[in-house]
């Protein structure tokens, strides 16, 4: 049994950047507000930094 509304058919998303339907764009969107390896990587980088600072500050 298919999970896909057309059928079956896998369609390549199109490079237009515009979605074809209501789905595709909350898909879309999901993804690119999915918070990625750069958020912790970031808040690695700010501890590090702060037990540094706190080294040679105290």
């Amino acid at each position: 049994m298919s999970t896909f509304s057309d059928g079956g058919h896998w369609r390549r998303p199109s490079d237009s950047g515009q979605a074809r339907s209501l789905r595709e764009a909350q898909d879309r969107a999901a993804f690119d507000h999915d918070p990625g390896s750069g958020c912790s990587l970031l808040l690695l980088l700010t501890a590090v930094v702060a037990v540094v600072l706190g080294v040679f500050a105290g």
